[in-house]
């Protein structure tokens, strides 16, 4: 047989089988807490044919929408947002002195509430709740990560300068998704939360959306 045939087959036919097994997980999945809950809790995901996906939750005063491309890989749906955004950007300086300085900023270059946690070369976590602006220490850090008033982690950030001991930080303030794994099992998927955690709860494929 041709080796350039054999070729062409096998690869018709991995197409042929992704395309089976997207269809087969395309749809509209959700969640809906106790209507008599105090706070009540909706979350939704659209999986398109068209492999674009759009992510919501919501909640009294609250609510946060994504949008995206999705595919399965090793029986996991992976769900990339767009457009692609740094979840957090640092730049690292030294300047004279013995204290470190940690600034903070959203991406827009607004002033925001945040717990900042540093991590110290003694391999000590240490928490900073309620902080504005800035945050300056004695300890020497080698690494930090940030969550806003919503609930929304940063990744952790791992210092790279030997020396350097004063940070601008910039945080982006929506959600998102870069590679993200899912769990997807019988007709449910298990979202991650803004800590980047499996949650307790499944979405349900819904055959008649709300």
């Amino acid at each position: 047989m041709n080796i350039k045939y054999l070729f062409l087959t096998v690869f018709m036919q991995i197409w042929v089988a992704a395309i089976a097994q997207n269809k087969n997980i395309s749809g509209y999945y959700s969640f809906e807490s106790e209507i008599n809950t105090s706070r009540p809790y909706y979350e939704s995901l659209w999986l398109k044919e068209d492999g674009s996906f759009k992510h919501e939750s919501s909640q009294p005063f609250f609510k946060v929408s994504v949008v995206g491309n999705w595919q399965v890989r090793n029986d996991s749906l992976v769900l990339d947002s767009y457009p692609q955004k740094d979840k957090l950007i640092v730049w690292e300086n030294y300047i004279k002195g013995k204290n470190t300085t940690i600034i903070v900023r959203d991406k827009s270059n607004q002033l925001f509430n945040y717990y900042l946690f540093v991590v110290t070369n003694k391999n000590d976590t240490i928490t900073f709740k309620g902080q504005w602006d800035k945050t300056i220490l004695k300890d020497k850090i080698v690494a930090f990560y940030l969550i806003d008033s919503g609930g929304l982690y940063s990744p952790m950030y791992k210092i790279t300068g030997g020396r350097t001991n004063y940070f601008e930080v910039f945080f982006e303030g929506g959600r998102v998704y870069e590679n993200e794994y899912w769990e997807v099992k019988n007709e449910k998927n298990r979202p991650k939360g803004l800590n980047n955690k499996e949650q307790s709860y499944f979405l349900t494929k819904q055959k008649n959306p709300r």
